[in-house]
């Protein structure tokens, strides 16, 4: 059975590299500190600072929203810039004057919002706006305004991934290849931990086998390690070893809807017989939608829905996969529910096509038993 989260062919493609492309794509929660100077004929400047929390939502056709602009938005590396037609800020300020008692009419002469996104996964930036005032007894005024923002995603996606020791999850897997169906279920636990790169991991053993994968999700949810081993008549017979440079990440520390990033991360696969081999893995990630997922061990409401599209390409072994997942996460449960397709490629021929739904049938997770 072909897994997101459960690895059980040598090279996975169900994982998102720490090294991403990142996208300014989806809601972002603002916090902005605006200082405005506002002059009136000869009076004395009037200065005015405030705190404004606001949503801005950049979507997939790069038009941008929020309370006070809608544009365009552009993005080249880290940085972006927001477009806005002077004539909407010019309505927009003679509208919040209008609502004080104040008519005027306003000639916007410089307007500029911009920004980047950080390390962190926050965006920061800036934004200007200078505009000509004409008040009704034709007095003549000026607005100076300057702006700071920072922007978070709503969703902290280590609350959607827990990794808490002790919790268990059990996954109805059924594969279809062809006419053939295989129906398998596996248990998932966390079960100690394992230091690597100077970081303590968590251990979630799958099986009864020992297999197991190393995890964090403090800064996005990244796998280290997959350690598989193969028994026969109670003996193991093959022992392998994944590790990904960088880090793989399944997913960034917060996410919104229409979150999207690039991955990309290298593979090296060891056995004890000796045999080693690299693939690079290549994909993106979206956060498709909030949904709520009825399944056995229960009826889970806003699951962030996320669609992973990967390329794994193992030049040694002439060997290429390409696959697509879509996968449900429940607040504070974990994965309910995920359905993807896989096809993988030897030699320039097709070896295998399948596809695959994995189901929660029940969960202990923070101590609440699901069902």
């Amino acid at each position: 059975m072909k897994k997101l989260i459960i690895i059980l062919i040598a090279f996975s493609l169900f994982l998102v590299s720490s090294y991403a492309i990142a996208s300014v794509h989806g809601t972002w929660n603002v916090d902005r500190i605006e200082k405005s100077i506002l002059k009136i004929g000869k009076a004395k400047p009037v200065t005015e600072i405030v705190n404004i929390p606001d949503v801005w939502l950049f979507k997939d056709d790069n038009s941008c929203e929020s309370a006070f602009f809608s544009g365009v938005w552009t993005q080249k590396g880290a940085s972006f810039t927001v477009t806005v037609a002077y004539e909407q800020m010019k309505a927009f300020i003679e509208s919040q004057f209008l609502s004080r008692g104040m008519p005027v009419s306003a000639t916007i002469k410089k307007l500029r919002i911009y920004g980047s996104e950080k390390k962190d996964w926050t965006i920061k930036g800036k934004y200007e706006i200078k505009a000509d005032l004409v008040y009704p007894d034709l007095t003549i005024g000026k607005l100076d305004i300057k702006g700071s923002f920072i922007g978070i995603p709503p969703y902290d996606t280590s609350e959607y991934f827990p990794l808490g020791q002790g919790d268990t999850w059990t996954i109805r897997s059924i594969e279809q290849e062809g006419a053939e169906i295989d129906e398998d279920i596996d248990t998932w636990v966390i079960l100690g931990t394992e230091k690597i790169r100077g970081l303590l991991a968590a251990k979630r053993i799958e099986g009864d086998d020992g297999d197991y994968e190393l995890i964090t999700n403090t800064k996005g949810i990244q796998f280290y390690k997959d350690y598989e081993i193969d028994i026969e008549d109670g003996s193991a017979i093959e022992e392998s070893i994944d590790t990904y440079n960088p880090p793989i990440m399944y997913v960034p520390p917060r996410v919104s809807v229409g979150s999207r990033h690039s991955f990309k991360s290298t593979l090296t696969h060891k056995e004890t017989s000796g045999f080693k081999v690299t693939a690079k893995i290549s994909g993106e990630m979206i956060v498709e939608g909030m949904e709520d997922v009825t399944v056995p061990a229960g009826s889970f409401q806003d699951c962030l829905r996320i669609k992973i599209t990967r390329h794994l390409v193992a030049p040694k072994v002439k060997h290429e996969e390409s696959s697509e997942t879509t996968i449900w996460l429940a607040k504070g449960v974990g994965m309910v529910k995920e359905m993807g397709s896989d096809v993988e490629i030897t030699e320039g021929q097709v070896e295998e096509e399948s596809s695959y739904t994995d189901e929660l049938i029940s969960a202990t997770v923070g101590g609440i038993n699901y069902p």
